[in-house]
């Protein structure tokens, strides 16, 4: 009953089968050593070869550009708008003349919400 349940699954030792069973030769490490330095030994110098060698930016004249000249004419005075003269603008800045005058005049400070003063110079006996 119990090996007609297992059939689809592969026992321990097909699993053990199918793992690769090669490994690495002294002689073979020694190649993949080789050949891994010589090429690390070709890209530095090829590097360097390029970093020395290689195409450089020339060193370009950047242009001189000076202002050309131009004429500056005052701007024409300007004339106040037809509300500047209208009652209730003007009635809106004499207001705002008004609480800007008494906010200056008003004292903001909170002396109830100041830090209290505080001796730092504490000292512990024994």
């Amino acid at each position: 009953m119990q090996n007609e349940e297992l059939e689809g699954i592969p026992n321990q030792d097909k699993i053990e089968a199918q793992k690769p069973t090669w490994q690495l030769t002294p002689k073979t490490k020694k190649i993949l050593a080789l050949g891994s330095g010589i090429f690390s030994v070709f890209i530095f110098s090829l590097l360097l070869y390029l970093s020395l060698f290689g195409k450089k930016p020339s060193a370009k004249k950047i242009p001189i550009i000076t202002p050309g000249y131009f004429v500056v004419t005052a701007t024409p005075p300007l004339e106040p708008t037809q509300w500047a003269s209208n009652s209730a603008v003007v009635k809106i800045k004499s207001d705002l003349a008004s609480l800007s005058g008494q906010l200056n005049i008003v004292d903001l400070n909170e002396p109830i919400l100041s830090l209290p003063n505080i001796d730092l110079r504490v000292t512990f006996q024994k």
